[in-house]
């Protein structure tokens, strides 16, 4: 048994704060993109693929962007093939502030609805109704989603009520297709916490009222101990953090709750 203490001290991008911030970019509601940038793209079917999944997850960093697979190049060609989507308006580029660091965090833009998603709807500035809070909350949901597409399909509903802040659908890939395994599917629901008082007061307030399996994933190990005493007698939650995500494999990322703290959890759930 174990209670996991503060060994870190590195703060999280997604951490949330009162020094953090966040500057979205606006676009007219008419101007649909530089066609010439986006539609020499040596790889539209990647783009398009790309494309598809920020539709459905909303929000992700150039990184982990990176960690989809979609692209085979360098890091840095990668990076600049999407800044040149972005200046194309097929992505909309924002950014997260923390003093004089910045972050950059990428959405669908208005030039990828004209062929790649033209069967989808497209809401101009559909961003503007996610505070701070939110976006870091999506952000650190879908570096699980990231990790979890290597070995797995899995799909993103983002329309979720509160506490929840996505709830996945997952099929390993060794299991075969969706199409002609969904009998095989598995649904998780997903909750982040992130370092803002009121957040955490709120999910302390709610985590014991829920008995549905979930996934929580704290910001920091000051979070994970912040709504132990309103959890520490549950066993439908799972436990992980920013962390843990950045930098270990899934298989050992997690943690289960204890009357007294937190035990690490062996588990091949998503392996």
């Amino acid at each position: 048994m174990m209670m996991i203490m503060n060994t870190n001290n590195q703060i999280s991008p997604f951490a949330g704060g009162s020094d953090f911030e966040i500057k979205f970019t606006y676009v007219s509601r008419n101007w649909s993109g530089v066609m010439k940038l986006w539609k020499e793209s040596e790889n539209r079917q990647r783009d398009k693929k790309l494309a598809t999944l920020l539709n459905d997850v909303l929000f992700l960093t150039g990184i982990q962007m990176l960690q989809t697979g979609y692209f085979h190049e360098s890091p840095n060609m990668a990076k600049k093939k999407i800044n040149k989507l972005a200046r194309a308006g097929y992505l909309l580029k924002h950014k997260i502030k923390r003093g004089n660091a910045e972050i950059p965090f990428y959405s669908v833009g208005p030039a990828a609805f004209i062929e790649d998603l033209s069967k989808e709807e497209y809401k101009h500035a559909f961003y503007r109704q996610f505070g701070i809070t939110n976006v870091l909350k999506t952000l650190s949901v879908n570096q699980l989603y990231v990790k979890l597409m290597k070995n797995n399909y899995i799909k993103s509903e983002t329309s979720v009520l509160p506490p929840y802040t996505a709830r996945f659908r997952v099929l390993p890939k060794k299991h075969g297709n969706p199409v002609d395994n969904k009998e095989k599917i598995e649904n998780y629901s997903i909750i982040s916490i992130r370092n803002y008082d009121a957040d955490t007061e709120e999910m302390k307030r709610q985590l014991p009222k829920n008995d549905d399996r979930a996934i929580v994933i704290c910001a920091s190990n000051k979070v994970l101990e912040r709504i132990h005493s309103s959890i520490r007698h549950m066993d439908n939650y799972i436990y992980t953090t920013d962390q843990r995500l950045f930098s270990q494999p899934l298989s050992s990322a997690f943690l289960k709750s204890t009357p007294t703290g937190y035990e690490e959890l062996s588990t091949e759930i998503f392996e």
